[in-house]
């Protein structure tokens, strides 16, 4: 038996890992060329072990998928820097208050959250991934499913006994090609499932230590003024540099103005709300994840005003004759969203295909 895994994200990694541990044959396409999907954890300076999260950073104590895995996988964890002040940025000016902060609790991942990614992706056999590889089609109508797409700019195809597709439902709908047609109400929910993140910027901004937190501080912030409307401690376990990172608030704002301009703009406003040593950086990283092909359809530059409802029960049932299955982040109602829930989804998926197809 084979499967073709389309994405090397932690949900579709999660489903190539057990269904490898199972005696399947597994081939994870991936269109980036790194794993990890939503993850992505930078070096804070050249060589450094010490990562920034630009994509997906957090885990809370009662995601028992998310702790067994880390466990697993020997990637160690530590808490959410929390303690101090918050920061409250208005008119005319910031101010503290000693109100907990709303990340009491959750724990982030040594080395970043991209390396659960790439410690799965090393428990499966050499070449079991292949890196940019876009598919852009999926045909059931033969005796093996058919996964078209492009490598490298050539066309390429796999064949397959069933197909895990874990990318996010919006940009599935609208990047590839499923023969026969999908259903139209699986088309339509789809079409209308949010992308997680898929509307968010994030930017990080390095330090030569965390200097904010020998001022009382706890690195979280809240802003009304821009052009960050949140800000957390993102400095590494280890003692040494820091880091804060926010999500950007004023997206009209930042799609009309530089690179060099943002940085002016995010410095000016953490010097207002942490003191004057944050004027002077030794980094700066900024990632607009609507922008990201391999994560964004064209409505997730749309910013949802709640949080996104997910899970829905046609993401739990196989398409196409049973043989092509959903996972994602996206497709499950328990932490539907988050990485615990990519996790649940990917081994879901995989747990599926074990007990139909054999």
């Amino acid at each position: 038996m084979k499967v073709v895994v389309i994405g090397a994200g932690l949900s579709g990694l999660s489903a190539a890992d057990l269904l490898t541990r199972s005696g399947i044959r597994v081939r994870v396409l991936e269109a980036r060329d790194r794993p990890g999907g939503r993850t992505l954890s930078l070096p804070l300076q050249a060589r450094s072990r010490e990562h920034l999260d630009l994509g997906a950073t957090w885990a809370w104590p009662h995601q028992g998928h998310l702790r067994r895995l880390a466990s697993e996988l020997h990637v160690d964890v530590f808490e959410q820097y929390v303690d101090g002040n918050l920061t409250f940025d208005q008119e005319p000016s910031a101010s503290l208050h000693a109100y907990p902060s709303p990340m009491t609790g959750t724990f982030r991942f040594a080395g970043g959250a991209m390396a659960l990614a790439r410690r799965l992706m090393e428990r499966l056999p050499q070449g079991s991934v292949a890196f940019d590889t876009v598919a852009t089609t999926v045909d059931a109508s033969r005796t093996a499913v058919q996964v078209g797409g492009i490598q490298a700019g050539r066309p390429v195809a796999f064949s397959a006994d069933a197909v895990v597709v874990a990318v996010p439902p919006r940009l599935t709908e609208h990047t590839i090609r499923f023969t026969p047609a999908l259903d139209i109400p699986l088309a339509h929910l789809m079409r209308g499932t949010p992308t997680w993140m898929g509307f968010a910027m994030k930017v990080g901004v390095i330090y030569h230590e965390p200097f904010w937190r020998a001022n009382g501080l706890s690195g979280f912030g809240v802003s009304h003024l821009g052009p960050l409307q949140e800000i957390h401690d993102a400095s590494p376990s280890q003692p040494g540099m820091g880091a804060l990172f926010g999500f950007v608030g004023s997206r009209a704002l930042m799609e009309t103005t530089s690179t060099e301009d943002h940085r002016a703009m995010v410095l000016r406003q953490l010097v207002r709300m942490f003191g004057r040593e944050a004027a002077h950086p030794v980094g700066y990283f900024e990632l607009d994840w609507s922008r990201e092909r391999y994560t964004s359809a064209p409505l997730d530059r749309q910013t949802p005003t709640v949080h996104p409802t997910y899970g829905d029960p046609l993401f739990e049932e196989p398409a196409l004759f049973g043989r092509v299955y959903w996972a994602g982040a996206e497709t499950t109602a328990v932490e539907g969203g988050l990485l615990e829930g990519a996790v649940r989804a990917g081994v879901r998926a995989a747990q599926d295909i074990l007990t139909r197809l054999r």
